[in-house]
């Protein structure tokens, strides 16, 4: 996926939650998901 391993993913999540912190990851994670749902859905 976008030309990254699954170490690369490991660690971009890992900071994630670093920056994040554990309670507002979550609610993060779901906005990212809605975004690309949406860019997918306007791409066709």
């Amino acid at each position: 996926m976008f030309g990254m391993g699954f170490f690369e993913l490991l660690v971009v999540l890992v900071v994630a939650i670093i920056f994040l912190g554990p309670e507002k990851f979550p609610k993060a994670l779901v906005d990212i998901v809605k975004c690309f749902r949406a860019v997918k859905k306007n791409a066709q």
